[in-house]
C-alpha cells in the first residue's frame, strides 16, 4: 500500500522505512485483526477505549502524560514482554493507516507514534496477538497494556 498519507505526517516520515501500511479500512480491519486474536473490543461510540479492558484479566495502567516519558517508558518497554515481538500492528483512528512496525522503532520512538495521532490514541498489537497496549484519546492520558510495564508496580 502507499506511504504517501504516512510521509506527509511530519511525526511519522523520519520512521518510513521501518513502516509497512496494511490498510486504510478503519476501524473494520482493525477490528478483524482484534477478532482474529481474541481481543475484546467496545462497539460503543461513547466509550474511550477501543479496547474493551474491563474484560482483561491481567490489565495494568499507567499515566503516560508527564515530562521525560519518552524516556523512562521506552526503558520500560525495553525490558518488558513486547520486546519479545519484532513488529506492531498500530491503528491510530480515522487519520492514518493501519501499520505494521518494527517493535524496535516504536520502543525507541513511541511518543512520535502517539504525536501522529494527534495525540488522540493509538492501540498496539504484537506480531503474535499475546501482547497489545492503548494509549487514550481522553485527557486522562492513560497506557492500558495486558503485560506489565512499569516494573515498580
Amino acid at each position: 500500500m502507499n506511504k504517501d498519507i504516512i510521509s506527509k505526517n511530519g511525526f511519522l516520515k523520519s520512521h518510513l522505512n521501518s513502516i509497512e501500511v496494511l490498510s486504510n479500512n478503519f476501524p473494520e480491519h482493525f477490528h478483524e485483526i482484534c477478532d482474529n486474536y481474541k481481543i475484546p473490543i467496545n462497539k460503543q461510540s461513547n466509550i474511550k477505549t477501543l479496547i474493551s479492558w474491563d474484560k482483561i484479566l491481567n490489565r495494568s495502567y499507567l499515566f503516560f502524560d508527564y515530562e521525560n516519558n519518552e524516556i523512562e517508558i521506552a526503558n520500560w518497554l525495553e525490558n518488558s514482554p513486547l520486546r519479545t515481538s519484532n513488529y506492531l500492528t498500530i491503528e491510530f483512528g480515522y487519520n492514518l493507516p493501519i501499520i505494521k512496525v518494527k517493535t524496535e522503532e516504536f520502543i525507541n520512538f513511541g511518543d512520535d507514534f502517539v504525536a501522529a495521532s494527534g495525540f488522540s490514541g493509538i492501540t498496539c498489537i504484537s506480531d503474535n496477538g499475546k501482547y497489545f497496549m492503548e494509549f487514550t484519546d481522553d485527557s486522562e492520558s492513560l497506557l492500558f497494556s495486558n503485560f506489565s510495564i512499569n516494573p515498580k508496580k
